[in-house]
């Protein structure tokens, strides 16, 4: 409001001070007009003509209160000689009448309201409560108002463990990251200028699997960095399985699809969101995330109910923790190999799970691809994915003693891990009292 009456002053005066004020304005709503992310270049412009415009109406205002007549400004003097009435004019006297007083006084108290209202209102997104979330590289970019030192441990790692001149292959989100804070050539970044880029690497990752590790060669990619973001349950005998989708490459998918040109109903299911047995079994994003889906359910009054293996709608996955490729430098004869995880992804404690992976391309390999690698090939994948006989299960129960949003480890280095699935038909016990918010999370990050 205050922004829109400065910059109609400022185009009014039309001085050296308003014009430049004018054009900062115009110039940073410009800028930020292509993406949300960008309004940070408009927010100074907007607040130099507010402050234009809220100087304009203080002036005015004050101005007007001051040329009122006060009614002390004429006084009576009589004199006990004279008897005569004398008039005393102090006209231009700077001492504000009391009423005059009040109403400046209300003024104030207006001005210093609207400002503070922000402060407090909304409820959830007010300015204290947005000052409580941390820098997206402390949440891993979700919403989550906590921090964890995945990332930062991963982009040290990168940093130091990898070679001088490696070039890192991930989602566009996170090239900003990876150049400053690993200080490595990222294939993609925040600019978002190269769209023909971006359009590969979602090639990449969507397409069969040959066929992504040709476009990753072909980019000299030396690394391929996945995120994933999930919540861990505990089950018997030290298992575990996860829900996923909460602020990862899990929850953007869809937006990979879109972007790489591919039918989004071959690999996703009715609700636009499970990845169908395809997505898991062809693509080379389904093969790199560590996880398999083991078991589908619903959740009523905060238990799991209605275990079943196959997707029906209204159900959730549940997944347990199966790494594809070889641990270690040493791809063998594969395409890739696993050469780091992050500390919350080798935790076994129940809460969120910030896993950031890094994969060494096998540059020795030869992919066997059967088809143009740059264009969608339509596989026909009528087989489940591969199962564990599930046997008869209970509804889970929830069990308050481990909260979901428990304490994630806050140092170490991730080390490598064992490549092993976690038999989903000894999952007997787990917490689901939250889980219904963990598993409804579906961020969607659009190529801003």
């Amino acid at each position: 409001m205050f922004a829109g009456l400065g910059a109609w002053i400022a185009f009014k005066r039309r001085n050296d001070m308003s014009v430049f004020a004018l054009l900062l304005g115009i110039t940073g709503v410009y800028v930020s007009a292509t993406f949300a992310r960008l309004l940070v270049f408009a927010s100074i412009g907007i607040i130099v003509l507010a402050g234009l415009g809220l100087y304009e109406i203080t002036r005015t205002y004050l101005a007007r209160e001051s040329s009122l007549p006060s009614a002390a400004s004429s006084s009576f003097v009589a004199t006990s000689k004279s008897k005569k009435v004398k008039k005393k004019n102090v006209e231009g006297s700077k001492v504000l009448p009391v009423k005059s007083r009040w109403m400046v006084l209300s003024y104030v108290v207006l001005i210093i309201a609207m400002l503070c209202i922000p402060m407090v209102y909304p409820p959830n997104s007010n300015w204290l409560s947005s000052a409580d979330i941390p820098p997206s590289i402390a949440n891993g970019g979700t919403g989550y108002r906590l921090q964890t030192n995945d990332w930062i441990d991963t982009l040290n790692w990168i940093a130091k463990d990898t070679p001088k001149n490696s070039v890192i292959a991930a989602w566009w989100d996170y090239g900003y990251w990876i150049t400053t804070l690993g200080n490595k050539t990222s294939l993609a970044d925040n600019a978002t200028i190269n769209q023909t880029r971006i359009a590969t690497i979602a090639k990449m990752f969507i397409d069969q699997k040959e066929n992504g590790i040709k476009i990753a060669q072909d980019l000299k990619a030396d690394y391929i960095l996945v995120y994933v973001v999930g919540q861990r349950f505990s089950g018997v005998n030290g298992t575990a399985f996860y829900t996923l989708g909460s602020g990862g490459d899990e929850s953007k998918k869809q937006w990979f699809m879109r972007i790489g040109g591919f039918d989004e109903t071959n690999y996703l299911q009715a609700d636009g969101f499970t990845a169908t047995p395809r997505f898991w079994n062809t693509t080379l994003l389904g093969q790199i995330f560590p996880f398999t889906p083991q078991a589908y359910a619903t959740f009523q009054g905060g238990q799991l109910t209605n275990l079943q293996p196959n997707y029906a709608p209204g159900t959730v996955a549940l997944y347990v923790k199966h790494i594809k490729f070889p641990v270690g430098s040493n791809p063998d004869n594969q395409p890739l190999s696993l050469v780091y995880s992050s500390p919350s992804f080798q935790s076994n404690n129940p809460g969120l799970v910030f896993g950031v992976l890094v994969y060494k391309v096998n540059h020795n390999y030869v992919p066997k691809i059967t088809s143009n690698p740059y264009h969608e090939v339509f596989v026909n994948v009528t087989q489940q994915p591969s199962q564990q006989q599930l046997k008869p299960l209970q509804p889970f129960s929830p069990s308050p003693s481990h909260p979901i949003r428990s304490s994630l480890p806050s140092s170490g280095q991730g080390t490598p891990i064992t490549n092993n699935a976690t038999s989903a038909g000894a999952i007997t016990k787990g917490t689901a009292n939250t889980t219904t918010n963990a598993t409804t999370h579906k961020n969607t990050t659009a190529l801003k």
